[in-house]
């Protein structure tokens, strides 16, 4: 199932490729993605630079991950996106890999701690993820705060890439922890 939520000021709803308006789902992508917040992104992911690659873009994270559009509650403008990866770790049971981007006109307004936690709140009612976990460069500081303001707590993750912290939040003890 995924998840759809919303907070104070955001919505956060699953993106279909099939079902939304792709070009204007990509036009407001693009004006999204300038170059600052594409320096916050994981270094394997393309530049975006036009519409198509934009398209491009959306395509490759719906075909790898849940892709949550997030907009304002206000007057419906994207913001930015929620996206989550499936996995299973052992003794803790379903995780989902978190990575959230917002618009640089957004930023420094509270907006990313309120998605997290609006995740967080989705998750916890509906008790289908025991962890959710996040990687940040260690370069993007302000990313590592909201998850830290969130609860999430540091972990090392020795086959992780060489920068990137790594943050998890478990929503109930694995079996076996003490």
């Amino acid at each position: 199932m995924f998840p759809h939520f919303d907070t104070q000021r955001l919505s956060a709803r699953p993106i279909t490729l099939q079902s939304d308006s792709v070009d204007t789902l990509a036009q407001d992508t693009l004006a999204l993605l300038t170059p600052a917040v594409q320096d916050t992104l994981p270094g394997h992911w393309p530049a975006v630079t036009n519409v198509s690659e934009a398209q491009s873009w959306l395509q490759a994270r719906t075909e790898e991950s849940m892709l949550l559009a997030v907009r304002r509650l206000s007057d419906g403008q994207l913001v930015g996106f929620l996206i989550l990866s499936p996995t299973v770790l052992v003794q803790v049971g379903t995780s989902w890999h978190l990575g959230y981007l917002l618009g640089e006109a957004h930023w420094r307004q509270g907006l990313a701690s309120e998605l997290v936690q609006g995740l967080m709140a989705w998750c916890q009612q509906h008790q289908q993820v025991a962890c959710l976990r996040a990687g940040v460069s260690k370069d993007h500081p302000s990313s590592a705060r909201v998850l830290q303001k969130c609860g999430f707590s540091e972990i090392a993750l020795p086959e992780g890439p060489e920068g990137v912290q790594f943050y998890e939040y478990h929503f109930h003890t694995p079996a076996g922890a003490n």
